[in-house]
Order: structure tokens, then C-alpha cells, then sequence
């Protein structure tokens, strides 16, 4: 008898334990490079660089990110590139895959999605941007998941470009 009241006891402390647990909990969203960063020149010739590499004025660059809400139970709400200056415009290359996902707010032009609640955990987006002016340009992606959670890098990237 006792032994039984023990295990109603332990089973019963588990259920209430757990009935308060929320299958949203925080993890942190990430950012990641994930492909070559590719250069196409004013002349016309596409070759890959380097994070630090000079850039010209009129020299096409297109790379691939992976962003993720976190854990897989974490949904991405929005992603944006934030730039210091107007001459650096960073544009999303979208397709018709990633339209049944986004919703009103999303700017591809201006480098700003903002995703359907609960539609996705993780995506590989193609950015791209073309320098309009000489100088050092910087650059921030901002992630954030449903968790409240937003992650942006400790440091901004940045290019040196020239005329």
C-alpha cells in the first residue's frame, strides 16, 4: 500500500511539474553566411571574395544566409538588413517558394521580411547588393523568432569600396 501511494505521489508530481511547461521557450535565433560571397564586376567578371575584400563602385555581390528561429520549435517572425547609408542598398532576391510565407510588411527591395506566425523554423535567403558611392559601408542583419527573441552579430560587416 505504501509503496503505491509513493508511485501516485511521484505521478502525480511529474503531471503538475510538467503541465506548466511552454512549448515556446526562448532559444536564440541565428544568422549564418552560408555560401561563397560572389562578385560580379562593372566589367562583367564573377569571381568570390572574402568578407574584407575591396569592392568597386557598380560591382554586383550576391550571397546566400541561413536564418532560423532557434531551436526547431522557435519560428522565424522577421529578418532585415539594416545599412548606415542609403549608397549601400541591400535587396532580398525572392522567388515564388518564399511568397507563400511572407506577409504584409515585407519589403525585398529594402531588405525586410516579415514571416507568416508559425510557417517556418528555417530558410536560405540570396541577398544582394550593388555600392552607389565610394567609402566604407557597413551592414547588420537582424533575426527574430516568436520567442521575443531577436539576434543581430556583435559587429556590423563591413566593405571598403572604391571608385
Amino acid at each position: 500500500m505504501k509503496k503505491q501511494v509513493v508511485i501516485l505521489l511521484s505521478v502525480l508530481a511529474s503531471v503538475f511539474a510538467f503541465t506548466g511547461c511552454d512549448s515556446k521557450a526562448a532559444s536564440t535565433p541565428e544568422f549564418d553566411v552560408a555560401s561563397k560571397i560572389i562578385r560580379t564586376t562593372v566589367d562583367g567578371v564573377c569571381d568570390t571574395i572574402s568578407i574584407m575584400d575591396t569592392l568597386h563602385v557598380g560591382d554586383t555581390v550576391r550571397w546566400n544566409v541561413m536564418v532560423s528561429g532557434g531551436l526547431y520549435y522557435n519560428s522565424l517572425v522577421s529578418f532585415s538588413v539594416l545599412t548606415d547609408t542609403a549608397s549601400l542598398p541591400v535587396s532580398i532576391i525572392g522567388d515564388s517558394i518564399l511568397e507563400q510565407y511572407i506577409t504584409t510588411g515585407t519589403d525585398l527591395a529594402h531588405a525586410r521580411i516579415v514571416f507568416k506566425p508559425e510557417t517556418l523554423n528555417r530558410w536560405f535567403l540570396w541577398l544582394q547588393y550593388v555600392p552607389r558611392s565610394a567609402g566604407s559601408h557597413k551592414m547588420q542583419f537582424v533575426v527574430a523568432n516568436d520567442a521575443g527573441q531577436d539576434y543581430s552579430p556583435r559587429s556590423w560587416f563591413w566593405y571598403p569600396i572604391v571608385k
